[in-house]
């Protein structure tokens, strides 16, 4: 499946919304009609596309931050991005320079400096409180005075008129420089050219000279591909950067950022700087918009080959060594979030593991691109055909472009939304153009849906009835969930006064000169570093109050059933469903699933939000209370010996760790009792917003009657058909276009029928199988695939399956695709035995998928066996494995009297269900398909998001197949 380039996905989006407008004005044309009712629902269409793309504007930009520590490379990588060096890599690392690249025609450099009446602000709140970290930025200026040790290039002490560089930078509401690069003919030339475009930029950001302490920003415009494609790349000062005002500055620039390119320098060690950043990317939910980007590769790479040869060894593959990296990456991330997840095994632990494991992560060398680009050899490159592995990050960072970033978001929720609404009004029209034709009797046709009406509304209250029970089952359990979320509360506040105390421990170590100045107790980062450490248990806490919700909604459901059933009994009995294309059912289906699919995203953004601003902990009261404590120690702060100093900063944070810690507690339990209040108000209000959906099927019904009424009038049938037609075809085409802008590259949605689509061929030898533990057991053991029955075995079974009869296309985001989905039974019907065979089902969420798959082909078939082929065991303890299968075969005997064996298999690589009907389902990313959930989709597979993929079913012969 070919994924659109940012830059379509933006043109098809303009062109849907270009689509939606138009349709809203055909929809105004005929809002005016009275007659039939049809202006009306015109009208509702109109003003639902209208709000429908005023709330979700086409974002500016993708914009892309490019992070990473000092010397990781980064200025390097962004020349590489861009296909040009714009960057300056020799760079020291005190520059702090925020720099933004965008597409433009010629490469103009614009020094974005600090307006004169902020400038004179900081320096009155430096002469105030010099050691106030805000007026860090004075700080560092102040000292061009006396010099501080700096050197001309010529090694001579370098003097600065800081006067004279404030008169020319510093006017009235800010100022603006502009550095364009000089137009050049021969390549010397552009290079002299580029050289002198980075110097005089380099002036700007260099910690050597004053003028970057007055930067704001720096903006470069320049042509480029991956700017072309409507990319704007923020290049950030290092993540280590010890000067506050500098941080503050890379914290505003990658607010809202579609992507971020996290640089770390391969073979160096995972510092604390990287460790905090990803925490906040992973409690913020924003971390599946990483991509860990490996830099330098060659040099550790080149190490190792002379290492190996001093040693008189064969050096390892280039690929073996970076796949021994990414492992080590990956270990390093996870063991992140286990040392904040004292519970290992819970649901939000697990969710976020998930999402941990799911980062990209890409290895890249500048020097090998910049070789290969110029046509010289290059020694060690990463792959054969992108020797710098530049292409492979461009192509990672497109596809989360194209998936992740804001405006995916907003082309996703443009199609859906006005999926939703042309199909509601088709439906209206439609049913309203079946009563008008065969309507015999409007007074009949009245007083039957006046007598549903009055029995409906006898059945509402038996439902409404049932759903207060259960509500108030919920109320308790949130009630008695209050309870323990009293108890995290303090575990938390426990949890954030380490943090604080680490905080002591670093001033009480201060060197007494250093203290003497006061610069110690502002606790730098001190909410972000509180909330990243407590984040995991709060959201478990969350999880467990949405389960309680979650059993609230599976009891609705059942009550939403019965109350169809009931409705449509009644309509029977009536015999007004086909005269008044009455469908309760199908109303009360759509209802429920739209409903369930808007519960999710409500429940889960508001445990997202909850979770990203647990830093709020100190309100305007904390820091008041914080500020007296600071001005009690005001006084002697700093004075008299060390042992003194250590005393005062002892007592300093006694006092203030007691009003940190019941601000966090305060503040934890405070986000507790208002989520389950939001969940509790989501439960009461679900009966009554179920039957106004009925409600208003049963008025469009009585609207469709007297159309039906209207049009009976001599010759008025022919024109109500007229009117229908027009706007019948104008739906359509309005969804066939819209449909084509966002979906025009993708495949088609069944693949025709005797396609070959020949799968890989599976491992014709099984004899490197081996059960858990290296031994066969009751549930795992050597597998063979030349069964001595005299059955087919299964490789055979897949070599004569080359007729594709079906193709699933899953796009990215999409929901409603739980396994029963594709398990249908006109592909099941006869199977006895089946085959799974996937080598990745060892991680909790797999194992959840696995679980579900296998009630999902009970649910359709009722085979004697399944065999599970798999690669991978649970680590460390292969005796999890066991125990997981045998309670799977307990399961599936005790549901169905079906058997599961298991199997390791180290061969595999593709993924199949093979039936012994001789059915054989190519499972592109076998049961993988879901992306991380949170919400109630952990309890319902068709609410949660999938990955983009594709499953095809194949038979030996398409005339057995019924389509």
């Amino acid at each position: 499946m070919k994924t659109k380039s940012p830059r379509r996905i933006r043109q098809s989006l303009e062109a849907a919304r270009d689509r939606v407008a138009r349709l809203i004005g055909v929809l105004r044309q005929h809002e005016t009609e009275k007659r039939w009712g049809l202006g009306e629902e015109c009208a509702k269409a109109a003003n639902g596309l209208e709000r429908l793309l005023n709330e979700n504007a086409v974002p500016q930009d993708y914009k892309v931050a490019v992070i990473g520590r000092f010397k990781a490379g980064k200025s390097a990588f962004v020349n590489e991005l861009l296909g040009r060096r714009l960057a300056g890599e020799d760079t020291s690392p005190e520059t702090a320079a925020i720099t933004t690249f965008r597409a433009g025609d010629g490469v103009v450099a614009k020094i974005n400096l600090v307006d004169k009446e902020t400038w004179d602000a900081l320096k009155a709140l430096h002469e105030k409180d010099p050691t106030d970290p805000e007026s860090q930025r004075v700080v560092n200026w102040l000292r061009f005075i006396a010099n501080d040790g700096r050197q001309n290039p010529g090694g001579q002490a370098e003097l600065f008129d800081l006067d004279a560089i404030e008169r020319e930078h510093l006017k009235p509401g800010g100022h603006t420089l502009t550095i364009t690069l000089s137009a050049a003919a021969t390549a010397d030339d552009i290079r002299k050219a580029e050289n002198e475009f980075r110097r005089r930029i380099r002036q700007y950001t260099t910690g050597s000279k004053p003028h970057h302490c007055l930067v704001e920003s720096i903006e470069i415009e320049s042509p480029s591909t991956i700017l072309g494609e409507g990319v704007t790349l923020v290049d950030t000062p290092g993540l280590d950067d010890t000067e506050r005002f500098r941080v503050q500055l890379t914290e505003r620039a990658v607010q809202d950022v579609d992507a971020v390119l996290f640089l770390t320098k391969s073979g160096a060690a995972y510092g604390q700087s990287e460790k905090d950043f990803l925490l906040s990317l992973l409690r913020k939910g924003t971390v599946k918009q990483l991509v860990f980007v490996v830099t330098q590769v060659d040099q550790t790479y080149e190490q190792h080959v002379r290492q190996a040869r001093d040693q008189d060894e064969d050096p390892e593959p280039i690929v073996d060594r970076i796949e021994a990296e990414r492992r080590r990456i990956r270990l390093e991330v996870e063991a992140t979030l286990d040392e904040l997840a004292g519970d290992a095994g819970s649901v939000a632990a697990a969710r976020y593991r998930e999402q941990l494991n799911a980062i990209e992560i890409a290895f890249t060398s500048a020097a090998n691109h910049r070789d290969h680009m110029r046509g010289e050899a290059v020694k060690f490159p990463i792959s054969p055909g992108d020797a710098g592995g530049m292409r492979s990050v461009k192509d990672t960072l497109f596809r989360i472009l194209s998936t992740e970033s804001r405006l995916a978001a907003t082309a996703k929720t443009v199609q859906s939304g006005a999926a939703s609404v042309l199909q509601d009004m088709l439906s209206v029209v439609d049913k309203r153009r079946a009563v008008v034709a065969g309507l015999k009797d409007r007074e009949v046709a009245e007083q039957k849906l006046a007598t549903f009406r009055t029995g409906f509304e006898r059945i509402g209250e038996l439902f409404v009835t049932a759903a207060r029970q259960d509500i108030d089952v919920l109320n308790t359990s949130l009630g008695n969930r209050s309870e323990t979320g009293q108890l995290i509360a303090e575990i938390v506040a426990q949890q954030a006064d380490n943090v604080l105390a680490s905080y002591e421990t670093e001033d009480a170590a201060i060197h007494w000169r250093t203290r003497r100045g006061g610069r110690w107790g502002y606790m730098h980062e001190l909410q972000t570093r509180v909330a990243n450490r407590i984040f995991p248990r709060v959201a478990e806490q969350l999880t467990k109050q949405t389960s309680d919700f979650g059993r609230f909604v599976d009891g609705f459901r059942a009550h939403l059933q019965s109350l169809s059933d009931e409705a449509g009994l009644a309509i029977e009995r009536l015999e007004i469903g086909d005269e008044l294309q009455l469908d309760i059912g199908a109303s009360l289906e759509a209802f429920l699933q739209e409903t369930l699919e808007a519960l999710q995203e409500i429940v889960e953004g508001e445990e997202t939000r909850i979770v990203a601003l647990l830093e709020e902990f100190v309100d305007e009261q904390v820091e008041e209370k914080i500020a007296a404590a600071r001005d009690r120690v005001a006084g002697i702060l700093g004075r008299g010996t060390s042992v003194a100093q250590t005393a005062e900063i002892r007592n300093f944070y006694r006092e203030v760790r007691g009003i940190l810690r019941g601000a966090v507690q305060n503040h934890v339990r405070r986000r507790f009792d208002g989520f389950a209040a939001h969940l509790q108000a989501q439960a009461e209000a679900l009966p009554d917003r179920t039957l106004t959906q009925v409600r208003s099927q049963i008025q469009r019904a009585s609207a469709d009657i007297r159309a039906a009424a209207e049009a009976a009038i001599a010759g008025q049938k022919e024109a109500f058909e007229q009117i229908a037609t027009r706007l019948m075809a104008e739906i359509n085409g309005a969804q066939s276009d819209i449909s084509g802008h966002f979906f025009e590259e993708a495949a088609p949605a069944s693949a025709p029928e005797g396609e070959q689509l020949e799968p890989p061929i599976l491992p014709a030898s099984t004899s490197n199988a081996t059960g858990l533990n290296g031994t066969p057991a009751s549930m795992a053991g050597q597998f063979r695939d030349d069964p001595s029955d005299g059955r087919d075995p299964p490789s055979d079974i897949r070599r004569r399956a080359t007729h594709c009869v079906q193709r699933y296309i899953l796009r990215n985001g999409d929901k409603s695709w739980p396994f029963s989905r594709m398990l249908t039974k006109e592909y099941l019907a006869g199977a006895s035995e089946a085959w799974l065979i996937d080598p990745y089902l060892a991680q909790r969420h797999q194992r959840r998928n696995l679980l579900e798959f296998v009630m999902a082909l009970l649910d359709r078939a009722k085979p004697k066996t399944l065999h599970i082929i798999t690669r991978e065991q649970a680590e460390p303890a292969p005796d999890a494995d066991k125990e997981f299968y045998d309670s799977l075969d307990r399961q599936a005997f005790e549901k169905a009297g079906m058997r599961v064996k298991h199997f390791i298999e180290v061969n595999i690589h593709d993924r199949y269900l093979i039936l012994d009907n001789g059915i054989v389902f190519k499972l592109g990313r076998g049961l993988d398909i879901y992306k991380p959930v949170a919400g109630l989709a952990s309890r319902d597979p068709a609410l949660r998001q999938v990955r983009e993929c594709e499953v095809d079913v194949f038979s030996p012969r398409v005339s057995d197949m019924s389509r």
